[in-house]
């Protein structure tokens, strides 16, 4: 199997390079990975077709609403970041600009953890590194895995998006200012 090598890749950093490189912990990975895309599949995509399985089977014949597609996609990246073996510097560019969307969905998140979580996010790829080699360093490896773990949580608990284009989104309450 082809890897990033451990010292250029910003996951699991903190991990010995016997355990790092060992032909297990790719399949694990990938197995929780499945795992977890599988569970946001049935427990939280499709949460209002009643499961996976009777979503699959209604086959959506009316157009998906945009927040739908975009917080599952988005979703989907989180996961995939969580779980890779090796990950490069240059997914940040493309990746970070979705963080708010899954982070902000959660009402039932306090808010400093979620900018803990933004600033998690910000060490791990700018000021956590090697200042000799630029490379990540275990310390800020473990704050991108812990960042990710809490906007997977965040994804898990937060209300599920509107599925369908003519669907209207939940109405929020107002805050009352008496």
């Amino acid at each position: 199997m082809r890897a990033l090598p451990s010292c250029r890749s910003a996951n699991w950093k903190m991990l010995p390079p016997a355990l790092f490189y060992h032909r297990a912990f790719p399949l694990a990975l990938l197995a929780v990975h499945l795992f977890c895309l599988g569970m946001l599949a049935a427990r939280v995509w499709t949460a209002k077709q009643g499961g996976l399985l009777r979503a699959l089977q209604l086959a959506p014949r009316r157009a998906l609403h945009p927040e739908h597609v975009l917080v599952t996609l988005v979703g989907c990246n989180c996961v995939g970041v969580l779980f890779a073996r090796s990950l490069h510097f240059q997914f940040y560019c493309w990746y970070l600009h979705g963080v708010p969307l899954l982070l902000w969905r959660c009402a039932a998140l306090p808010l400093a953890l979620k900018l803990l979580t933004y600033a998690l996010l910000e060490y791990a790829f700018s000021y956590g590194l090697d200042r000799v080699e630029g490379t990540s360093t275990p310390a800020s490896s473990a704050a991108l895995l812990l960042a990710h773990a809490i906007i997977l949580y965040a994804l898990c608990r937060a209300e599920p998006p509107p599925t369908y284009a003519d669907e209207r989104p939940p109405a929020r309450p107002l805050a009352r200012s008496d």
